[in-house]
C-alpha cells in the first residue's frame, strides 16, 4: 500500500485466485471496485482503504468464504440497498463497514 498509485484497480487482479491479503491502501486508486475481486476464493485480508473508490460494494465480496478483514473506509463509496452486508451472512468477518463510513 501507500505508493500514490493513481490507477483504476484492473478487473485482472480477480484472476489471482490463490491470493491470501490484497494491500492497496493509502494510493489514489480511482473507480469502481471490480465484482471480479469476488472470485479471490483464498482473499483473507482486503485493504482497500484511503483511496478515491466510487459506486456501490460489489456483494460479491461478502461471499469470499476465507475473507475476516475488509477495509473499505476513506473513498467515495456507496452501499446498494444493504446487498454487500446482506452477502456478509455466515463467514468470518472481523470487520465490516457499518453504512456510514460508506456514504
Amino acid at each position: 500500500g501507500e505508493n500514490t498509485l493513481t490507477v483504476n484497480i484492473p478487473s485482472e487482479l480477480g484472476l489471482m485466485t490463490s491470493l491470501e491479503r490484497l494491500y492497496l491502501e493509502g494510493n489514489q486508486l480511482t473507480g469502481i471496485i471490480p465484482s471480479e475481486l469476488g472470485l479471490m476464493k483464498k482473499l483473507q485480508e482486503l485493504h482497500l482503504e484511503d483511496n478515491k473508490l466510487t459506486g456501490t460494494i460489489p456483494p460479491e465480496l461478502g461471499l469470499l468464504p476465507n475473507l475476516q478483514e475488509i477495509y473499505l473506509w476513506y473513498n467515495q463509496l456507496i452501499l446498494d440497498d444493504q446487498g454487500f452486508l446482506l452477502s456478509c451472512a455466515g463467514n468470518g468477518f472481523c470487520r465490516v463497514p457499518s453504512p456510514s463510513c460508506c456514504s
